[in-house]
C-alpha cells in the first residue's frame, strides 16, 4: 500500500525569490511568521511578524490588500515590524464596514504583537485606520500617511505629542516604490523625520 504525505504549505516559501527580485541575498530573508490575536467580539486579527525583537513600528495596508502585499517593504527595513491585515483581508476574520470598529481591531492587534512600537503607518485609504490607532494607543508617537488623498488631514483629536508625516511617492509603494517606502520609514524610525514629498 501506498501512501501519500502532503507536505504543509509554507505561506513564506516565496519570499526568497521576492527578496532576489529587489536586489537582496535570498539566502538571507529575515526570520518570519504570522500571528493572530482573538477580539473580545468574537473576531480574530492576523499580522505578519517580522524579524525577531520588539517592533519598531506597524504598517497597515490599504483597505483590501493584504499583509503580504507588503513583503518588499518589510524585506527592505532592517528594523522588527508587523504588518497587519485589516478585518476581511489576509489571514483576519469578518469584514466590518463600521470605521471605528476597524480601528478599535486594528488597535488590539497593534498594542497585542507590537506594544513598544511608536510608529504607524497607514497607506492610502487605511490612513485614517492608521490615526484613529494612533489615538487609541499613546505610546505611538508618530503617524506616517503613505500616499494619503488630499482630502485626508491630520486631525486635531491625536495628542498633541503625535507627529504626523505624509509621504507620497512616484510609483506603487508596494511593487516599484517600496525601496522609497522603505528608506522613508526608515529615516522616521532612526531620526524622526516625517515631512517626505
Amino acid at each position: 500500500m501506498t501512501r501519500t504525505v502532503a507536505e504543509p504549505e509554507n505561506e513564506f516559501g516565496s519570499l526568497a525569490q521576492t527578496a532576489a527580485a529587489i536586489g537582496l541575498d535570498p539566502h538571507e530573508v529575515p526570520p518570519v511568521q504570522r500571528k493572530w490575536v482573538n477580539i473580545s467580539t468574537g473576531c480574530y486579527v492576523s499580522a505578519v511578524v517580522w524579524r525577531t525583537g520588539q517592533a519598531r513600528l506597524v504598517l497597515v495596508p490599504r483597505p483590501g490588500d493584504q499583509a503580504r502585499d507588503l513583503d518588499r517593504v518589510a524585506l527592505l527595513l532592517p528594523v522588527p515590524l508587523v504588518v497587519i491585515d485589516l478585518p476581511g483581508s489576509g489571514g483576519s476574520s469578518r469584514p466590518t464596514a463600521m470605521p471605528s470598529k476597524i480601528a478599535c481591531r486594528a488597535a488590539t492587534a497593534a498594542w497585542s504583537f507590537s506594544p513598544r512600537a511608536r510608529l504607524i503607518a497607514g497607506i492610502g485609504e487605511s490612513v485614517g485606520t492608521a490615526l484613529a490607532v494612533a489615538e487609541r494607543l499613546p505610546a505611538m508617537r508618530t503617524v506616517a500617511l503613505v500616499d494619503a488623498d488630499s482630502g485626508t488631514a491630520p486631525t486635531a483629536q491625536l495628542a498633541m505629542t503625535t507627529a504626523v508625516g505624509q509621504l507620497t511617492f512616484e510609483g506603487d509603494p508596494e511593487t516599484s516604490g517600496a525601496p522609497d517606502l522603505a528608506t522613508a520609514l526608515l529615516d522616521i524610525v532612526n531620526l524622526g523625520i516625517v515631512n517626505r514629498t
